[in-house]
């Protein structure tokens, strides 16, 4: 599978010059440090050096926000560090003041099991609190009003 990031506008401004960054079946980076696979323009600081993550895994592609001030997607859905989003073709990303779209592109004769199971049913959001579950008081405990019950 190959994802494509491409900038749509900086400061609500439509690129003159957009930047394009592009995998095959592997990771990319995004942030304002030079080293990252996408270099975002951040004169202001909003976004962190190591912003975050695009990776695949088992045939779709995730983003993983790694940074303190987390990342829009879909002018809906706030990631905050460590939280992960299952990534559509056409989504939107915002980091600081840069607005992206994200393109995928499946490779020819190739649509895995994976994807197909994935279209059927997306996986939206992943965050730590799927593994917890809310526990019942027993059935013998007070009220939490902190009132007993007489019988």
């Amino acid at each position: 599978m190959k994802i494509i990031l491409s900038t749509i506008a900086f400061r609500s401004i439509a690129s003159v010059r957009p930047t394009v960054a592009e995998a095959i079946n592997k990771e990319l980076t995004i942030g304002r440090s030079p080293d990252n696979d996408f270099i975002l323009e951040d004169p202001e600081r909003y976004c962190s050096r190591y912003h975050a993550r695009c990776y695949l895994l088992n045939g779709s592609y995730f983003i993983e926000d790694c940074s303190s001030s987390g990342t829009l997607v879909n002018e809906t859905q706030r990631l905050e560090r460590g939280h992960r989003y299952q990534l559509q073709d056409g989504d939107t990303l915002i980091i600081g003041e840069n607005q992206l779209r994200v393109s995928l592109i499946a490779e020819p004769g190739k649509m895995t099991t994976a994807i197909a199971t994935a279209k059927a049913a997306p996986i939206s959001a992943f965050s730590i609190d799927d593994f917890f579950q809310p526990q019942e008081p027993p059935a013998s405990a007070a009220p939490a009003w902190g009132v007993a019950v007489l019988t």
